[in-house]
């Protein structure tokens, strides 16, 4: 307990900018040797202590304690639409966290835990051109043979990209996020949105994890209706196109109705896109003019040409990330009811969501 109160306590010390000595001032010690020997774990913290810690820091108690919490300063860029505000963003935010703080620590254990090694040479001076050619070679490096990459996205981006994906059930206006923390990355989609509408927005935030040190993506990335994007939402847009049509496949649909709406829709259904997204893919492509793509009726192409229908959405949270769990629970790391608190969900519900994870007799109870 003496050295997770000690790696605590510098991480927030750290996030604070605040020195040993003005802690050992809030905790009534002589000198910082007392603050340096507690976050090194070679001293121990007295209860009295530790509560004047989380008042000082106006933190929980258990921020201290609780080794499933993430303590790390995590970092989002949200995707959203104007029918959601910042309050609901920042439960939902708080809820993330939990997720992210308790694979992490389930997972390190086990030295599962993902480290993006990846990088695409992608900066301020990029132009659109530079992120679908990333994409490309992304797709020709990474993606299996003349498969369709958005069947094989979420297991790419965790098998070779070293970012969790994490299926989440958000508000309507949340579409997912891109995080990272100081050894992590992770990538959050709405599952209950339309196939189409989750693979671009994955394909999006994985272009912000590849390029979060070059080109730091805002909180919320304006996509709010009226509101134009900035360039690196710009960016993130040709890339997650290019990735997801890569040019080569395309080529072999390239028939003599490129660009009208029943091609568009046809198409888009086999990539697994939106059409007004493959639309704008053969904008850039030089494969039809602005006229053509203007004489297509936006009506059209809504729902990729079919009426309105119910999304079928994945499994919730993902394989990757409910393995540590299953594992955990099963070598005594972490209680069932701690792991269901976590996740939001029953005992009996943790233990189907498990099963049809493929986790067969995850627990007894």
């Amino acid at each position: 307990m003496n050295s997770l109160i000690g790696e605590r306590l510098f991480v927030l010390r750290e996030d604070r900018a605040m020195s040993q000595a003005a802690v050992a001032a809030m905790l009534g010690l002589k000198d910082r040797q007392s603050v340096q020997a507690i976050e090194s774990g070679d001293r121990s913290v007295k209860a009295e202590e530790l509560v004047k810690l989380a008042q000082g820091f106006k933190v929980p108690l258990d921020f201290f304690t609780d080794p499933f919490r993430l303590s790390q300063k995590a970092e989002f860029s949200w995707r959203k639409s104007g029918a959601i505000g910042k309050a609901e963003i920042s439960s939902f935010q708080e809820k993330a966290k939990g997720w992210m703080g308790a694979y992490r620590a389930l997972a390190e254990e086990e030295g599962e835990l993902p480290v993006l090694l990846k990088r695409i040479g992608i900066g301020e001076r990029s132009s659109f051109e530079d992120a679908r050619a990333a994409a490309e070679r992304l797709v020709r490096d990474h993606f299996p043979a003349d498969e369709i990459p958005s069947k094989a996205l979420a297991r790419v981006i965790e098998d070779d990209l070293g970012t969790l994906v994490i299926m989440a059930d958000a508000d309507p206006g949340i579409s997912g996020a891109a995080c990272r923390t100081i050894d992590m990355n992770v990538t959050i989609v709405n599952r209950t949105e339309p196939a189409e509408r989750r693979n671009f927005d994955l394909a999006h935030e994985l272009f912000h994890v590849l390029t979060w040190n070059e080109l730091p993506p805002a909180y919320f990335d304006g996509e709010e209706a009226g509101r134009k994007q900035n360039r690196t939402e710009q960016l993130a847009n040709n890339f997650a196109g290019a990735l997801l049509a890569p040019v080569h496949m395309l080529e072999k649909h390239r028939t003599g109705d490129v660009g009208t709406a029943e091609w568009l829709n046809r198409t888009a259904d086999e990539f697994g896109i939106s059409s007004a997204a493959l639309k704008f893919r053969l904008l850039n492509l030089d494969w039809i003019s602005k006229a053509q793509a203007d004489a297509v009726p936006e009506a059209a192409l809504r729902n990729n040409g079919r009426p309105a229908r119910k999304a079928e959405a994945p499994l919730p949270f993902g394989r990757k990330f409910l393995s540590a769990f299953a594992t955990g629970i099963d070598e005594g790391r972490i209680s069932v009811r701690k792991a269901a608190g976590i996740l939001g969900v029953t005992v009996d519900g943790l233990r189907s969501l498990l099963e049809a994870h493929g986790f067969e007799n995850a627990f007894d109870l």
